[in-house]
């Protein structure tokens, strides 16, 4: 893991700075930066309410991962994080595979999912290799079960297509919705 500063709130680097949306989209590179800001700071909200941690990840071989999650039991997920498009998709599903190999599965659990973020789309989907491909807008708390006491959070879309991530104080698990992983 590699220390990585992020601001707790992207938009008071934005207005701090005088930037609008307009100056945004003129500099794309600066643009991506906000994003992923606000990306990890919303999965730290996730995972702190679960004792669990986000870190980021960049090896000596410069092979870099945006937010890996963390829960105590040793649960993990890989997230990467692009504005949007099939190009910049295709890259964050090779970082995610390509860092994935590399987990020794006799020290340490199998990563539960991989994610790439994006800002742009309507829905989440989970792609024929697993990858989960879901804009940030679809990240949110489930409905709270009165009689469950787990705190929940779920990446979802249309039931057609829909994912949904599921962390919990004990395991994050990935499943298409519908079924009865979350249950």
């Amino acid at each position: 893991m590699s220390p990585t500063r992020y601001f707790s709130d992207p938009s008071i680097a934005t207005a701090a700075l005088g930037l609008g949306p307009g100056d945004l989209m003129n500099d794309i590179r600066a643009y991506g930066w906000f994003f992923e800001s606000m990306v990890v700071r919303n999965l730290r909200v996730y995972a702190d309410a679960l004792n669990g941690s986000v870190s980021h990840y960049l090896d000596r071989n410069g092979l870099e991962c945006d937010a890996v999650v963390h829960l105590r039991n040793g649960t993990s997920g890989l997230v990467e994080v692009k504005l949007g498009g099939s190009a910049l998709i295709e890259d964050g599903t090779k970082t995610l595979n390509a860092l994935s190999g590399l987990i020794d599965t006799t020290r340490q659990k199998e990563v539960a999912f991989k994610m790439v973020v994006t800002a742009t789309g309507d829905f989440a989907y989970q792609r024929p290799d697993g990858i989960i491909v879901c804009p940030l807008s679809s990240i949110r708390p489930l409905q709270s079960d009165r009689s469950n006491t787990r705190r929940r959070f779920s990446i979802s879309g249309p039931d057609i297509c829909g994912v949904a991530v599921s962390f919990s104080g004990t395991m994050i698990s990935a499943s298409p919705v519908g079924t009865n992983a979350l249950k």
